[in-house]
């Protein structure tokens, strides 16, 4: 059990179940310090999931319908990442209720518009210091809150533990409830959606390898290393971006890979558990990025592997010892354990993943290591939702070099995962676009017909993980007819096209002039 941070008197607590049999705080529970050493046993018993949250009121009291509700098939069939997104919004919404002196079971739309105001509305809350102290949320952010209270009302309703709803009904018919009554209108993330790779190279460059912003013509250049940098682990950071650029893959997917996984230039490797769903697909990266790669696997990761050897970080943990993985047609990779246990790797989740160690006995390897791809300094295995926190940082110091040359707003590229994997799929659509095109004599001024491009779609439908072709066209349609009639889509000039098209898509970003575009770009 992980406690997700110390609450003050007024707070609920919330606690997570986890993969060990840690407890949140030494002497948390006279219960809890009895079951020391056992409490994960017993939770496996009681078919508990890992992650699986524990929310307890100011007054140290447990409320037996959430406890229903956590385990019940609705909620611990989402994600992980949803599961400790939902629980930090109702922790949340429950600190606000107590605040109204209302219960979660007792409240009203009433008491939804207020909160829905408090969470949203700046000119309620004191101006913050820093950016720690801020207490309202953009609309993108605040949309997950009514989906995360959407599924705890609507099972509470199925199993009658309330009446109805404080969320208005925004379904179309008499009396419904406008949309913005529920969610956010200003959704819309400042973040691009897509850019280029001339784009992506220079705000990786800037933001994660620490490089000073500087102008060469009409262009924004990484310059020479900033002295005054201070990031660190820049050849896993760099590493981890390229991958998601390069592969399309989301934060959890690249973040929780295996050093198993990383396939051989030309080759695929396969997702399972950790994918969105858990749905099973293939996956391949660029060249460039799967070097870039083993330079950070056989130096920086080597390093700290090394010194966690050396402080015996490795004799604390709770490990699953790995003997070798084997190839098997029917079931794909097979995890086999020391003790002669059998694992398909696809099936294996985030957390036991985390806890795959393997010992080699001599060569430059010898020693406990993780099968983690991606690790801290300590040696530890890094939590993927870590990689938010590093974008961000990286996202805020290209743009504090964006002011300190007196550049236009419009210069200031904020990326997230998202915007590296969507990126790559746009600059994929295109390619397959051209392929067509040059195969039937199609010409770019031509009306467009998705139906002629379905096999495109239907592909970066694959490498993106979406369930359906509608899905991607529903993202990728308008960027792509934005590039019909201009005899660019018509070259081999893929960067060049999508550049062209930022011209005219505020979501496309590209800081590089088209005719200022590089022969790497190109």
């Amino acid at each position: 059990m992980l406690t997700a941070g110390a609450a003050t008197p007024d707070e609920w607590t919330l606690v997570f179940t986890a993969a060990d049999d840690g407890m949140p705080a030494e002497h948390f529970h006279p219960l809890l310090d009895a079951w020391a050493g056992t409490l994960r046993a017993r939770e496996t018993a009681a078919a508990i999931k890992v992650d699986t949250p524990i929310l307890l009121s100011p007054d140290h009291e447990i409320d037996p319908r959430l406890v229903a509700f956590f385990t019940s098939s609705d909620f611990s069939g989402l994600s992980a990442a949803s599961r400790i997104t939902y629980a930090y919004e109702y922790k949340w919404w429950f600190e606000f209720l107590d605040r109204r002196s209302t219960a979660w079971d007792f409240a009203t739309e009433s008491d939804f518009a207020a909160y829905k105001a408090w969470r949203t509305d700046p000119t309620l809350h004191p101006v913050p210091r820093n950016r720690q102290e801020k207490k309202w949320v953009d609309g993108a952010t605040w949309n997950k809150c009514p989906a995360a209270l959407d599924h705890l009302y609507r099972w509470a309703t199925k199993k009658g533990h309330v009446q109805e709803s404080p969320l208005p009904d925004t379904k179309a018919g008499r009396g419904a409830a406008p949309a913005s009554a529920v969610y956010s209108k200003n959704a819309r993330s400042e973040r691009a959606k897509w850019v280029s790779a001339a784009t992506y190279r220079v705000w990786r460059d800037v933001g994660v390898a620490g490089y000073r912003l500087g102008v060469d013509g009409k262009r924004l250049v990484a310059t020479t290393e900033d002295p005054r940098f201070r990031g660190r682990n820049v050849q896993r950071n760099t590493a981890f971006t390229d991958l998601l650029f390069s592969s399309a893959l989301r934060r959890q997917e690249g973040g929780s890979l295996l050093i198993d996984e990383i396939p051989e230039v030309g080759q695929e490797s396969y997702l399972g558990a950790t994918a969105k769903r858990g749905t099973v697909r293939s996956w391949t990266a660029e060249s460039a990025a799967l070097t870039n790669l083993a330079r950070y696997i056989n130096v920086t990761r080597r390093a700290a592997v090394k010194r966690a050897q050396k402080a015996g970080r490795y004799d604390t943990m709770d490990p699953i010892w790995v003997d070798h993985i084997e190839v098997r047609s029917r079931h794909g990779e097979v995890l086999v354990t020391t003790n002669g246990a059998e694992w398909p790797l696809k099936d294996i989740d985030v957390m036991t993943r985390m806890r795959l160690m393997r010992s080699r006995d001599s060569g430059v390897h010898a020693g406990p290591e993780p099968l983690w791809l991606w690790l801290g300094e300590d040696g530890l295995p890094m939590n993927p939702k870590g990689w938010g926190t590093i974008l961000h940082r990286a996202s805020e110091r290209f743009k504090s070099e964006c002011e300190r040359l007196g550049r236009p707003n419009r210069d200031i590229i904020l990326l997230s995962p998202h915007s590296l994997r969507f990126s790559y799929a746009l600059f994929v659509l295109v390619v397959l676009h051209q392929a067509i095109d040059r195969k039937y004599g199609y010409s770019p001024t031509e009306p467009y017909d998705e139906n002629r491009y379905l096999s495109a779609y239907q592909h970066v439908r694959d490498i993106l993980g979406h369930r359906s072709t509608t899905t991607t066209r529903n993202i990728y349609l308008e960027p792509v007819k934005g590039l019909r009639g201009k005899t660019i889509i018509g070259t081999r000039d893929v960067q060049a096209a999508i550049a062209a098209l930022a011209l005219t898509n505020p979501e496309v970003r590209d800081i590089a002039p088209v005719e200022y575009l590089s022969e790497e770009d190109r």
